[in-house]
């Protein structure tokens, strides 16, 4: 009826759609800011286009972030305030030049895992890559999943925000060092482009690979999904088609 078509790999149909597609539907997080970017002009042209299309604002943020600010409250230690406040003044935009995506990607991922993976247990491997939308109703209406069935307390949401954040904060600290300002996603955020034979080379494999910094994240519609495998950190895997 709009006369438009929308789709950022979200669902396009409702429960009651007789034909299998996938049962993996990622959130509308990229939709709706698609949507959003083209309920601003009546008229678009190829470069409001194109600027569409190269958009790093990470849609889940506006979602999950201020939940996780609410728990986390006041952090203990001046370092960790301040970081906190940082992403408290942050607009959003996962550029590769900014220092506060490195922070908010750790932080959410730390969280997701703490929150989900004793309860899903070997299951837990295969979804590194935080699902925003089920996190904030884990945090906020599902809080009995933020207690760790492995220990003999019980722990609060409160508890694994303020974790997740002290850890992540100690990660990007030891990756990036101790000057925020310095911090830049793109030198987690990369692409990395190898040979298929020359860059298995012993010794010299690393001739044969290039890599370049990256914009986005897993919900920006310029996607920037990082592996979501511990042992290749946030190296950026799939993009937008």
């Amino acid at each position: 009826p709009a006369g438009v078509i929308v789709n950022g790999n979200n669902r396009m149909v409702d429960g009651g759609y007789p034909h299998f597609i996938t049962r993996d539907w990622p959130d509308a997080f990229r939709a709706d800011r698609i949507q959003a970017l083209i309920d601003r002009s009546p008229q678009h042209s190829l470069d409001s286009m194109a600027a569409m299309q190269a958009d790093a604002f990470a849609g889940e943020a506006p979602t999950i972030l201020p939940i996780l600010l609410r728990l986390l409250g006041a952090p203990d230690g001046e370092t960790a305030r301040a970081a906190a406040a940082m992403l408290a003044g942050w607009d959003l935009r996962l550029g590769r030049e900014k220092p506060e995506p490195a922070l908010y990607v750790a932080w959410l991922e730390r969280v997701w895992r703490r929150v989900v993976a004793d309860e899903l247990g070997e299951l837990a491997a295969g979804i590194n890559n935080p699902r925003p939308a089920v996190l904030a109703r884990l945090l906020t209406e599902r809080t009995a999943w933020c207690d760790n069935l492995r220990s003999t307390e019980a722990e609060s949401c409160v508890e694994q925000v303020r974790g997740g954040f002290a850890d992540a904060l100690e990660e990007v600290t030891a990756r990036l060092g101790s000057d925020r300002a310095a911090w830049r996603w793109g030198r987690l955020h990369q692409a990395r482009f190898r040979n298929q034979l020359l860059s298995r080379l012993p010794g010299l494999g690393a001739l044969f690979t290039i890599a370049i910094e990256t914009d986005g994240g897993n919900f920006s519609i310029n996607r920037g999904t990082a592996s979501g495998d511990p042992t290749r950190g946030y190296e950026h895997v799939h993009g937008p088609g």
